[in-house]
């Protein structure tokens, strides 16, 4: 997230947002470009939730082979089960979501 190289994308709640998305060519560029992925993805901020099924799948269908997914400790148990359910062919790894920090560390240009 410190390099103009890297993208970030967000799709906000939206009732259609499969269908958001394929009216935007740059979102459905995106959405594609998911199942072209290889190595490890990290996930912040999700729920998992049904609504997502569409990114879920493209990333099932990708080389991603590890997952790195936050959540609240008291959470971390039920996210596990949860994201084994929707990347079931993947490895998941739980992280603590109140150790993440969106600030550079220091000494570091």
């Amino acid at each position: 997230m410190n390099s103009e190289e890297q993208d970030v994308v967000c799709v906000f709640q939206h009732e259609k947002k499969i269908n958001a998305i394929n009216d935007n060519e740059y979102l459905k560029g995106c959405l594609n470009k998911l199942g072209e992925l290889a190595g490890n993805l990290v996930i912040i901020g999700s729920s998992l939730a049904d609504n997502d099924n569409h990114i879920f799948n493209k990333i099932n269908d990708s080389e991603i082979k590890t997952i790195y997914i936050s959540a609240l400790p008291d959470q971390e148990e039920n996210m596990m089960r949860l994201a084994k359910s929707k990347f079931p062919k993947k490895e998941i790894v739980i992280f603590d979501a109140t150790t993440i920090s969106y600030e550079m560390p220091s000494g570091v240009s």
